[in-house]
């Protein structure tokens, strides 16, 4: 649910106007809950004031797992949640048991769930899985042939002039798990990158990015090779790290269903993180 502000008041006042039935103490606790926003701004204050063009939006009752695992999604063929930053997405050679895909098998214990792509431990953001392995082999061929599209979110060290741009290199991963670039494609594998600027401070840069490839590591470690590391991203060079993680979420995520071949689009509001750019 979302309307437009008309007159000046409190963003209490608005909630308690449009929703009569609701007692102050419902209304509170959907700022709690963080399902209020104004525009792009988590409201965190009843007392907040509004203005005239203000978008004030109520999300939808999340619906969570362990770990902070957020239901984005769920049919008899696929599901989709938001993964927090610091999870991992499947199981490692280093037998963490703690990742998403256990949460989801202990959670749904008479489906098998099979995982269809990943995001790094310290990335935040939108994860599908498949039910079946039809829809399995449905979505990796999506992946594999580009087709499906993923936005992201990050904070990067240094002010980029340019208002948008795109990175490209062939990357190349060693035994220790550490990606870089490569001159020779026999080395490597293509890998571009494409970014916006949102937002700009002093000594950092707000990035809308898109993937046209999906390498691992690629958004660090293109952002890093350009002189742009992304904020917390020790393992790529960055020196700052002022929200104590990676400032990287998948925000976004464009698929066509495996099964009813259907456009489908599932977006995350991005982290608390990335509204705080010192």
């Amino acid at each position: 649910m979302q309307w437009t502000i008309t007159k000046e008041q409190s963003v209490g006042e608005a909630l308690q106007e449009r929703y009569q039935e609701s007692s102050k103490t419902t209304l509170r606790s959907w700022i709690a809950q963080g399902r209020v926003w104004v525009g792009a701004e988590s409201c965190r204050k009843m007392e907040h004031k509004l203005i005239p063009g203000d978008l004030l939006v109520i999300d939808k009752k999340r619906q969570f797992l362990w770990n902070g695992i957020e239901i984005l999604y769920q049919d008899e063929h696929i599901i989709v949640i938001y993964k927090p930053a610091g999870l991992l997405s499947v199981a490692t050679d280093d037998g963490v048991e703690d990742h998403a895909h256990a949460c989801l098998k202990r959670a749904i214990p008479r489906r098998t769930i099979y995982p269809v792509h990943r995001l790094d431990r310290d990335v935040s953001g939108v994860l599908v899985f498949a039910f079946s392995p039809q829809a399995e082999e449905g979505l990796k061929e999506q992946f594999a042939a580009h087709t499906s599209k993923r936005e992201y979110r990050a904070i990067v060290e240094g002010v980029i002039d340019e208002e948008r741009g795109t990175w490209d290199s062939y990357l190349c991963e060693e035994e220790n798990c550490y990606v870089h670039s490569v001159r020779d494609p026999a080395k490597g594998k293509l890998a571009i990158t494409h970014y916006e600027v949102l937002k700009r401070s002093s000594k950092y840069s707000v990035l809308c990015v898109h993937l046209e490839t999906g390498r691992k590591n690629q958004i660090r470690v293109h952002a890093a090779e350009a002189g742009f590391p992304i904020v917390g991203d020790r393992k790529y060079g960055a020196k700052s790290d002022f929200h104590g993680r990676i400032a990287l979420q998948a925000y976004q995520l464009c698929i066509e269903h495996p099964i009813i071949h259907r456009a489908m689009t599932f977006t995350r509001r991005v982290d608390e993180v990335f509204l705080i750019v010192p």
